[in-house]
């Protein structure tokens, strides 16, 4: 099976390939004793370690959202930067739950951060843009501000 394995604390993201036994196997890739799952495209999914903010060594990355499948290609606001702190696995699951290799593809950009891309057909599904953060010595995680939305 083949992954993305994001690590903040060497600052990379690379191609990892490894025998998928069972929930285990996604604990030991991203050091983590409990993980979550969020969906951050139609069919892929990413592992991150739930406990991540209470470790003592924190590191954190952020995705910017740069493309949707359907929409012009543009960037986003603000507000569409996911942070997560601690290592993380991408892989596919089908859009039903199974683990599979991942359909992503991994680039490196000119200022040092990377692209996550996914295609359909040919056309850019889902667009995103990498990037590693250290945090500061009181270990504040500096997330954006949600937007606050008023009903009349």
């Amino acid at each position: 099976m083949k992954g993305i394995l994001i690590d903040p604390y060497q600052q990379n993201a690379t191609w990892k390939d490894f025998d998928f036994e069972d929930y285990r196997t996604i604990q030991k890739t991203i050091d983590a004793d409990t993980f979550d799952v969020t969906r951050i495209a139609k069919e892929e999914v990413m592992y991150i370690d739930d406990e991540g903010l209470m470790k003592e060594q924190k590191h954190y990355f952020t995705l910017e959202l740069m493309h949707e499948f359907g929409k012009k290609a543009r960037r986003y606001e603000k507000a569409d930067v996911r942070s997560y702190v601690g290592k993380a696995l991408i892989l596919s699951d089908g859009g039903i739950g199974e683990a599979l290799s991942t359909k992503m593809e991994l680039g490196s950009l000119n200022d040092g951060s990377y692209s996550l891309l996914e295609f359909y057909y040919e056309k850019i599904g889902v667009a995103y843009c990498l990037k590693f953060h250290r945090l500061a010595e009181d270990y504040k995680i500096r997330v954006p501000k949600p937007r606050v939305i008023k009903f009349a």
